[in-house]
């Protein structure tokens, strides 16, 4: 897909096209692209995204990026009223920990408690990003 057609297709389908700046070699225009994006991203979008981040990204340890400060970085600059939306749901819980100063991934410590975030893009990403399509 080339860069005309993904800003072409950013405000229509705001989540995929985020989803695809999250990999590599596109990863460094995530933050513009989200910058665009704000009044059309939904709140539910907005959470899945965090999830993506936290528990494809921070959760498994990759390590071609700082996705802990790229996950900072989109909720420092995220609107209030997404920002209350994630306050409402499971993955909060994750978000709070690692946004806090001095985060460093324990392993052990998230294992026992990452089900119930993966059941919750499974659950809510995965049927969302079922029901549009590009």
């Amino acid at each position: 897909m080339s860069v005309d057609h993904r800003e072409q297709l950013l405000p229509l389908f705001p989540l995929k096209v985020l989803r695809i700046y999250l990999h590599r070699p596109y990863i460094h225009f995530f933050m513009d692209a989200a910058n665009k994006v704000w009044d059309q991203l939904s709140g539910k979008d907005f959470t899945c995204l965090l999830d993506i981040i936290i528990h494809q990204k921070i959760l498994e340890l990759w390590t071609d990026f700082d996705y802990v400060g790229l996950l900072r970085q989109f909720w420092r600059r995220s609107p209030d009223h997404l920002k209350h939306y994630a306050e409402g749901t499971d993955i909060f819980q994750f978000l709070k920990e690692i946004l806090k100063p001095g985060f460093h991934v324990d392993v052990p410590r998230f294992s026992s408690s990452r089900e119930p975030g993966l059941l919750f893009y499974e659950k809510f990403c995965d049927n969302h990003k079922k029901s549009t399509k590009l």
